[in-house]
Protein backbone atom coordinates (compact mmCIF):
# COMPACT_ATOMS: atom_id res chain seq x y z
CA UNK A 1 0.00 0.00 0.00
CA UNK A 2 1.32 3.40 -0.92
CA UNK A 3 0.79 6.31 1.47
CA UNK A 4 -0.03 9.75 0.20
CA UNK A 5 0.91 12.73 2.33
CA UNK A 6 -2.11 14.91 3.03
CA UNK A 7 -1.55 18.61 2.77
CA UNK A 8 -3.54 21.28 4.53
CA UNK A 9 -4.54 21.81 8.08
CA UNK A 10 -7.23 20.10 10.09
CA UNK A 11 -9.15 23.38 10.04
CA UNK A 12 -9.18 23.31 6.23
CA UNK A 13 -10.40 19.73 6.22
CA UNK A 14 -13.20 20.62 8.63
CA UNK A 15 -14.19 23.56 6.44
CA UNK A 16 -14.28 21.31 3.38
CA UNK A 17 -16.45 18.76 5.17
CA UNK A 18 -18.83 21.53 6.28
CA UNK A 19 -19.02 22.90 2.74
CA UNK A 20 -19.73 19.44 1.35
CA UNK A 21 -22.52 18.96 3.89
CA UNK A 22 -23.96 22.38 3.02
CA UNK A 23 -23.75 21.51 -0.65
CA UNK A 24 -25.74 18.33 -0.12
CA UNK A 25 -28.35 20.25 1.89
CA UNK A 26 -28.65 22.87 -0.85
CA UNK A 27 -28.94 20.20 -3.54
CA UNK A 28 -31.78 18.57 -1.63
CA UNK A 29 -33.55 21.91 -1.11
CA UNK A 30 -33.11 22.69 -4.81
CA UNK A 31 -34.66 19.36 -5.78
CA UNK A 32 -37.65 20.01 -3.50
CA UNK A 33 -38.06 23.50 -4.93
CA UNK A 34 -37.94 22.11 -8.46
CA UNK A 35 -40.77 19.69 -7.65
CA UNK A 36 -42.81 22.49 -6.06
CA UNK A 37 -42.38 24.82 -9.04
CA UNK A 38 -43.20 21.99 -11.43
CA UNK A 39 -46.41 21.25 -9.50
CA UNK A 40 -47.39 24.91 -9.53
CA UNK A 41 -46.83 25.17 -13.27
CA UNK A 42 -48.49 21.91 -14.24
CA UNK A 43 -51.32 21.58 -11.71
CA UNK A 44 -52.09 24.70 -9.69
CA UNK A 45 -52.07 27.36 -12.37
CA UNK A 46 -54.07 25.31 -14.90
CA UNK A 47 -56.66 24.46 -12.25
CA UNK A 48 -57.03 28.14 -11.31
CA UNK A 49 -57.41 29.07 -14.98
CA UNK A 50 -59.95 26.28 -15.48
CA UNK A 51 -57.90 24.42 -18.06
Amino acid sequence: MQWVKLEGSLRDKIKIEALEANSKTLEQANAELTVTVDNILTEVIPSIMGV
